[in-house]
């Protein structure tokens, strides 16, 4: 995963036989892929290039991280504080929890100047 900016410079490069690493069909179904592997754009990724900021990870994060849900959620519903206007107001809270379970999985790059 990576973000636009890092997309985009990956864009030029090329592997050893002069073939793009990036790759992409737009008549198929498949996602695009860098080197044959699909990706994932993270806007809040670093850019590339950015001096000691970590730009992109790569590995198998469903192995890597485990997600739960920690309760149900719960919908409320806001009749009385717009009913003039005759309009009703709703509001979801779901909570969520995460933890690494096999950090070796996924690997960070990080550009160092």
């Amino acid at each position: 995963m990576f973000n636009n900016t890092t997309l985009k410079a990956l864009r030029k490069f090329v592997d050893s036989t002069g073939r793009p690493l990036y790759d992409f069909d737009a008549r198929s179904a498949f996602p695009d892929t860098i080197n044959g592997i699909p990706f994932t754009i993270v806007h809040e990724m670093a850019d590339y290039g950015t001096a000691t900021n970590k730009f992109m990870a790569y590995g198998d994060l469903k192995q890597a991280f485990y997600v739960r849900r920690v309760m149900g959620d719960t919908l409320t519903v806001f009749r009385e504080k717009y009913g003039d206007q005759r309009l009703n107001g709703y509001m979801l809270n779901s909570r969520w929890d995460s933890a690494v379970i096999e950090a070796p999985a996924v690997k960070i790059m990080a550009h160092h100047a």
